[in-house]
């Protein structure tokens, strides 16, 4: 994912724009390209909303599975989980 990723940013638009939060879950990959956020071809963005009855809890690729040269080159952007003060996270 793109070096710029501002995972706080995009968080707190979801959160105050009803429009960008309607795009998000219609389509996220598209609405942070709206952002200026780049992925690798070949990835796919999903969406996963909190509610009060449901949390989720994203775990990231297992470090013990080879991947072939075609998923090395999906991901050889690299990745890091964000945390924010508010409890919330994303991996990207």
């Amino acid at each position: 994912m793109d070096e710029g990723f501002r995972f706080e940013e995009y968080l707190r638009l979801a959160r105050t724009d009803p429009e960008f939060r309607a795009r998000l879950r219609a389509a996220p990959a598209a609405a942070l390209a709206e952002r200026g956020v780049s992925l690798a071809a070949g990835v796919d963005v999903r969406l996963a909303e909190d509610t009060a009855e449901v949390r989720h809890f994203v775990l990231p690729p297992n470090p013990n599975v080879q991947l072939a040269d075609s998923g090395l080159d999906a991901v050889s952007g690299g990745s890091s989980v964000t945390w924010s003060s508010s409890g919330s996270y994303g991996f990207i």
